[in-house]
């Protein structure tokens, strides 16, 4: 192990505040990024499937009757820094609605989240999405509490004639400025063209308060509609991801790693399955 990197997993955990700091980390940036979407690095506002729950729930209107998967993600090869995710989506002809339950953090301290989002399609290429998420300490440290926090978002889907998509999702744009359970308004972009038989070409731009603006790319191509090779680049911590998933019927494995130039690799799997 580099002796940065050494030096930095005992900052992290050395003190109730490192210890404090490895949950908020996973929270703060992940709790609205699905976490098979790092494959290619999060730009995936237009994907129709249950991931949509985080990545941008107008999507949902679109997504297969019924969804259900369930995704871990290890942070940088740290023991005991994990996040766990649960989605499921019911589609009718009325309306989609999706709910979510993610798990982060460490030994010391974990966060939970709890989402429900609903979405109505608008026509035959838009759609529309309004939804929300509890968070709430799952595990305490004594010297440390919180209440639970809400933070709503609402977001929009549009498709054209020729194979282009764009979308925007709004987060919390009210926060909560006191509680440090989710306390930021975050603002996304994305589109995606798949006008090219088995590839599609996809981008995001974020803004969360307080942090720069990250500029997300990530390209997907199918191979014989059973495996998808995947590769994602941004200019944030994690510029360099990939990943593979396998299409066996209604069932979908994924295997994913984002880089971190300074830490290390992250490792996510997941397995979902449609209806």
């Amino acid at each position: 192990m580099k002796k940065s990197k050494l030096i930095f997993l005992i900052l992290l955990f050395s003190s109730p505040l490192g210890r404090l700091g490895g949950a908020l980390f996973a929270q703060q940036n992940h709790s609205f990024l699905a976490l098979p979407s790092a494959a290619k690095s999060y730009a995936a506002m237009t994907d129709t499937n249950l991931w949509a729950v985080q990545n941008n729930p107008a999507a949902l209107a679109f997504a297969p009757r019924i969804n259900a998967g369930f995704a871990h993600k290890n942070y940088y090869s740290i023991k005991g820094l994990n996040m766990l995710q649960a989605n499921v989506v019911g589609n009718t002809t009325f309306a989609a609605i999706g709910g979510s339950y993610q798990l982060f953090g460490n030994e010391f301290y974990q966060i939970g989240a709890a989402s429900v989002k609903l979405a109505k399609q608008l026509g035959e290429r838009f759609a529309f999405a309004i939804g929300g998420t509890v968070f709430f300490a799952y595990k305490e440290m004594e010297e440390y509490s919180e209440k639970p926090t809400i933070a709503p978002d609402i977001a929009f889907l549009g498709r054209t004639k020729n194979k282009f998509s764009y979308a925007f999702h709004i987060i919390n744009p009210l926060p909560n400025r006191n509680s440090s359970l989710y306390n930021k308004s975050t603002y996304k972009i994305g589109g995606a063209y798949n006008g090219i038989t088995n590839l599609n070409i996809s981008t995001l731009l974020q803004k969360t308060e307080t942090e720069p603006i990250s500029v997300h790319a990530g390209v997907e191509y199918s191979v014989f509609n059973i495996l998808v090779a995947q590769v994602g680049f941004s200019n944030s911590y994690t510029p360099i991801s990939f990943g593979i998933d396998a299409r066996i019927k209604n069932i979908r494995l994924g295997v994913a790693c984002e880089f971190h130039s300074y830490i290390g690799i992250s490792n996510i799997l997941s397995i979902s399955a449609f209806l």
